[in-house]
């Protein structure tokens, strides 16, 4: 897993329309359960031999494949498409679409399950969070960033998980909710990935 530096404004500023958009939904959450995130929970998931490689249950909500407004439906089926278009590729899809609850809100450690995948994730956060992977049993914290004057409170990384020895969970700390928009591919298609990165880092005037 890595950050990606994003470098193309525009998907900043349609990154803020659906945000916008999606913050506005009638979002109902409780604290409960609480997170189960540390190393002794990662050690307890891959000790279990019925361990899906799925995330368990926490207290996100997920609006993946739910048309829940007209605005929301409309801007995320077009960056999806432009997405597709760029990459030449139609296998993008939205794996999670997360309104993560201030102060508590995590997604469980999980590997992919049976659907190996390369994730590209934007995350907003006025707070304080962050997402840790395992690779070869080493770790990699990406916390989220701020910057007022460039990318705002956005943050992307990307990685794979190959349902078996990758691990990934993240964490909201702060007092305002976290969103993750995470578009995910098969993992034979890194080439599109690549494409897509690359798009990201780039300016284009």
């Amino acid at each position: 897993m890595k950050q990606v530096q994003i470098r193309e404004h525009q998907i900043i500023q349609r990154l803020d329309l659906i945000a916008e958009d999606f913050l506005r939904l009638p979002h109902q959450w409780q604290h409960t359960p609480l997170p189960k995130t540390t190393a002794a929970d990662l050690k307890e998931c891959m000790d279990d031999e019925n361990n899906s490689g799925y995330p368990k249950k926490s207290n996100n909500l997920d609006y993946a494949g739910r048309a829940v407004s007209r605005n929301y439906k409309d801007r995320t089926n077009a960056f999806i498409g432009s997405v597709k278009q760029l990459t030449d590729n139609k296998s993008w899809y939205w794996d999670s679409m997360v309104f993560q609850v201030p102060e508590t809100g995590w997604t469980a450690w999980h590997n992919g399950g049976n659907k190996p995948r390369y994730f590209v994730r934007f995350i907003h956060n006025s707070g304080v969070g962050f997402t840790n992977y395992i690779k070869d049993g080493k770790r990699t914290k990406i916390e989220d960033n701020h910057n007022p004057e460039t990318t705002k409170n956005w943050t992307c990384i990307t990685g794979y998980l190959d349902g078996n020895t990758t691990w990934m969970s993240d964490r909201n700390l702060g007092s305002h909710p976290r969103v993750i928009f995470d578009l995910s591919i098969d993992g034979k298609y890194h080439e599109s990935v690549k494409q897509f990165i690359e798009f990201i880092e780039t300016i284009h005037v």
